[in-house]
C-alpha cells in the first residue's frame, strides 16, 4: 500500500500544480476561461476523488496500525504474566536463605 500511496501523493501534487498553472494562466487570459468553463466541474470532481481516495487509504492504514498495536500490547501483557508466574514458581521452589544470626 505504500507504493500506491506514493503514486497517489504524486498525482495529487501534479493535480495541484496543474490547477495553480491553470489559475494563473486564466487570470491573464480571461477570455479563454469561457471556453474551458465546461471542464471546470470535471476538474473539481477529479480533485475530490483524489482527496477522498487518499483520506480512505490513510484511514485504513491508521486502523491497521491500531490493530497491530493492540495485538502487540496484549502480547506484552501475556509475556509479563508468564514472567511473573515463572518468578513466583522459582521463589516457591527455592527456600529463602536463612541467616544464622536471626535464629539466635
Amino acid at each position: 500500500m505504500k507504493k500506491f500511496r506514493n503514486v497517489l501523493l504524486g498525482t495529487l501534487l501534479f493535480y495541484h500544480f496543474f490547477s495553480a498553472y491553470i489559475t494563473i494562466y486564466i487570470d491573464q487570459h480571461f477570455d479563454k476561461l469561457l471556453r474551458y468553463m465546461d471542464y471546470l466541474p470535471i476538474g473539481a470532481i477529479i480533485g475530490l476523488v483524489l482527496f477522498l481516495t487518499y483520506f480512505t487509504i490513510n484511514y485504513l492504514d491508521v486502523a491497521k496500525l491500531k490493530k497491530s498495536i493492540s495485538g502487540l500490547e496484549s502480547e506484552t501483557v501475556n509475556l509479563k504474566a508468564k514472567l511473573y508466574d515463572k518468578k513466583e514458581a522459582e521463589q516457591k521452589e527455592t527456600p529463602a536463605p536463612t541467616n544464622e544470626s536471626e535464629k539466635e
